[in-house]
């Protein structure tokens, strides 16, 4: 999973909200690059890192 990228939402939804994966990108334990400097442009997120930061959905 080490070369596969998950979107923005995706990951944010992995994490558990955009605000912590925010927070873990700006602490450099998610990398994460938005190839084109555009406003509306696509952020990728390593897929591997967002899955070692996954919440815990049990119950």
């Amino acid at each position: 999973m080490a070369n596969e990228y998950f979107g923005k939402d995706l990951s944010a939804k992995i994490v558990g909200g955009v605000k912590k994966l925010e927070d873990l990108i700006a602490a450099g334990k998610i990398e994460a690059h938005k190839p084109n400097n555009v406003q509306n442009g696509k952020w990728f997120c390593n897929a591997a890192q967002v899955l070692q930061h996954c919440r815990n959905m049990r119950k």
